[in-house]
């Protein structure tokens, strides 16, 4: 509501580098808490439980500040009324209107009937699933490659600043040449490679596993672009396809397949290489789309339309962004 579409990518990338700077955070943290436990083994809190309370009180305060200072809106934020003005005016050409909280039961029926809403569901949610098994065993599988519980710490430090580098140039580049799909693409492939190279190489080349680890925390960028896809295109329900995905990850981690998991590992390959095929046909649908409503000329629209609670398919004028 602050943004136009195409500067929206990249602030959604700033956002989302929380979730690549966290992890090296956490694990140069939770290296100082390791050497602390063993230092006094018998203190009354485990490494984790400190954690867990240090994470959640971070948690419990930022989310205050959230309420407290964070705007809904541009009308309701903390700048003039001609500043506000001047907000309003400049996203108008984003065709997507300011703010409307009202439920409206037509609009439900035409995006549950639309098949790309269903595309990006999908698309999210075989993302999601290598995304939620890779973070949840991250120290499980390092581990198993070799290294101790030290070693496997520090190792987390390079896959968080391999997602910190790919969400930057991949928001960056889908910003400016307004490249999404092309952009989640390059991001999934090579966290398709690392799976394979994970799954097939033999479990006493750890500089290799090491390697194939560090190229699936590539996937976990992509989200940014998926919803700023959204923001800018659909009314869609994605937020769940996001929680199943990282609910699935995690249950193809079967103890029966440790120390190796090569089905995870498989399935990784397997998801990833659906979720290339669904991106590329749902940008073909975009493209078709954004083309019929060239050929269609000019649409007689009513005066500030872009400001009205309009759906994609209502407003004849607005574009799909690629």
């Amino acid at each position: 509501m602050f943004y136009k579409r195409h500067e929206q990518v990249v602030r959604t990338g700033y956002w989302y580098q929380g979730t690549s700077i966290g992890p090296a955070v956490s694990s140069l943290v939770a290296y100082g808490f390791v050497h602390w436990a063993d230092s006094a083994p018998n203190a009354s809190f485990k490494p984790w439980q400190v954690l867990y309370l240090l994470y959640g009180l971070v948690t419990i305060v930022t989310g205050i500040l959230v309420i407290l200072f964070l705007p809904d809106n541009p009308m309701k934020s903390r700048f003039t009324h001609e500043e506000k003005l001047v907000i309003v005016e400049r996203i108008r050409e984003n065709n997507t209107g300011i703010e409307n909280k009202r439920f409206k039961w037509p609009q439900f029926k035409e995006t549950v009937a639309d098949p790309r809403t269903w595309l990006l569901s999908a698309i999210v949610m075989s993302t999601n699933v290598p995304n939620g098994a890779v973070s949840s065993f991250s120290s499980i599988i390092i581990q198993n490659f070799g290294y101790d519980t030290y070693q496997t710490l520090l190792l987390n430090l390079p896959a968080a600043a391999i997602s910190f580098a790919s969400v930057w140039l991949a928001t960056w580049w889908a910003g400016r040449y307004n490249g999404r799909g092309i952009a989640i693409i390059a991001l999934v492939v090579p966290t398709l490679v690392g799976g394979a190279l994970m799954a097939w190489l033999s479990p006493n080349n750890k500089a290799g596993l090491l390697a194939g680890y560090y190229l699936t925390g590539t996937v976990g960028s992509s989200l940014p672009l998926m919803y700023s896809w959204i923001g800018a295109n659909l009314n869609a329900i994605v937020l769940m396809s996001f929680c199943v995905g990282n609910v699935i990850g995690p249950e193809t981690f079967q103890a029966k397949d440790a120390p190796q998991y090569i089905p995870a590992k498989i399935t990784i390959v397997a998801v990833l290489s659906a979720a290339v095929v669904l991106v590329i046909a749902l940008d073909l649908l975009f493209i078709r789309e954004n083309k019929t409503r060239e050929r269609a000329g000019h649409v007689d629209m009513p005066t500030n339309f872009e400001f009205m609670d309009l759906t994609d398919k209502e407003n004849r004028t607005f574009r799909y962004l690629l």
